[in-house]
């Protein structure tokens, strides 16, 4: 079984909430503006962005605002491919990574550290010469143990020349249960037509979430009254969003595996009560020949212990072993958008990298088993014998009853 399969089958729900994504996700709020669809120009759609970033930053609260192509974590994620020459894992063929667009400011607004070299700046225009920023994996990647900052790399089929001027630390883009991927990042204003149509904006506030959405939502209006706002949340909301199919198939795990405790629960009462039923008479008779009721209760639920140990025995590894094949044909990921490389990459080297969430079955299948074990136990193994030994025992006696069975010697 792949790593990232086996890790899925461990992860939990909660633990996706406490992983570390890689950048602040607290007092982070986000919307997207999409301008494109409402006629502004490449010209008008720069200067809109640079005005909606100044009034977002001066908002009583806020203490950074920046803007990118993408959300983190959003649903969907844009991939590239790059070559570097002389490089031993991008030398030859093209090294696919997460690409997203970003404005100055982006990583202080998010909260991810810068290792090398420089951010994006406002001399990042579109006139200015093509310069990239790479996360701590990617560099890693491409240059080993070097320093990749004033080395270069070759973006998508048409191989456009970009140089390297940063590294900061690696974060999550696309899903919680990734391993740090490889991220590209390029200034904004670089992305040229179509890749400037919409934008996401990240505002770090001290300050309450909602009272900085209202006044982002004003802000947006103050811009431009008939632009709509696409998506305008908190990052935590946008976090457990996209786990939601995990917290689902989780749920829906744990009650499937209640109800099927309580239908074993209740088979295997009907079970012992009707083996009890069958067996009064020779009950009877072991009352009658001095056995005490207690000690015809703990014959009788040692002969069940010994079965459900048997089924828990062989039910338990055998769930383990099937349980990962059940759940990888539950795990798809599936793209959720195409579209082509701003940097006009072919098929080869572009990638939309977008991931439906994954179930988290582990959890759900251990706490299934817990309480279907703790139900039967507990159901099983006490109210039949009880109810029967309480009523008597009456009837003709048995034919064959095992005289090592009697459980105690006659009276006097």
């Amino acid at each position: 079984m792949p790593a990232d399969r086996s890790r899925l089958v461990h992860a939990q729900p909660l633990n996706l909430l406490r992983s570390d994504p890689g950048f602040r996700t607290d007092h982070l709020v986000t919307l997207t503006i999409n301008p494109g669809l409402s006629g502004y120009t490449f010209e008008r759609r720069l200067t809109l962005f640079r005005d909606l970033r100044q009034r977002l930053g001066n908002l009583p609260g806020v203490e950074a605002a920046a803007s990118g192509w993408l959300v983190p974590l959003g649903g969907w994620g844009w991939g590239n491919g790059v070559k570097v020459p002389g490089s031993r894992n991008a030398g030859e063929h093209y090294a696919v990574c997460n690409e997203n667009s970003v404005s100055p400011g982006y990583f202080a607004a998010l909260g991810i550290p810068l290792v090398a070299g420089r951010d994006c700046n406002a001399g990042d225009s579109a006139k200015a010469a093509s310069v990239v920023i790479v996360d701590r994996a990617f560099a890693r990647f491409l240059f080993e143990d070097a320093n990749p900052v004033g080395r270069h790399v070759r973006l998508g089929s048409n191989d456009a020349d970009s140089e390297i001027v940063g590294v900061v630390e690696d974060s999550r883009i696309n899903d919680l249960r990734e391993k740090p991927p490889h991220i590209l990042y390029a200034p904004f204003e670089q992305g040229g037509d179509d890749f400037t149509r919409q934008a996401a904006f990240f505002v770090r506030t001290h300050g309450d979430e909602r009272k900085v959405m209202n006044l982002a939502r004003a802000a947006v209006k103050g811009v431009d009254a008939n632009l709509p706002i696409e998506r305008l949340t908190s990052m935590k909301a946008m976090i457990d969003d996209s786990i939601y199919t995990d917290r689902l198939m989780a749920t829906l795990a744990i009650a499937f595996g209640a109800l099927a405790a309580i239908l074993a629960a209740v088979g295997l009462y009907g079970t012992i009560s009707y083996s009890v039923t069958r067996r009064t008479r020779e009950f009877g008779i072991r009352l009658a020949l001095g056995a005490p009721p207690e000690g015809i209760l703990l014959f009788v639920l040692r002969e069940t212990g010994w079965l459900i140990a048997i089924g828990v025995a062989l039910g338990l590894p055998a769930s383990y072993l099937g349980a990962p094949r059940g759940i990888g044909t539950l795990w798809n990921p599936r793209a959720r958008s195409v579209g082509l490389s701003r940097r006009g990459a072919s098929d080869r080297s572009r990638r939309i990298i977008g991931r439906s969430g994954a179930c988290d079955q582990s959890y759900a299948r251990g706490a299934g088993k817990r309480i279907a074990i703790r139900v039967v136990l507990a159901t099983a193994t006490t109210a039949p014998l009880r109810l029967r030994l309480g009523n008597g025992c009456g009837g003709a006696f048995p034919s064959d009853v095992p005289s090592d069975a009697l459980g105690a010697q006659p009276r006097a």
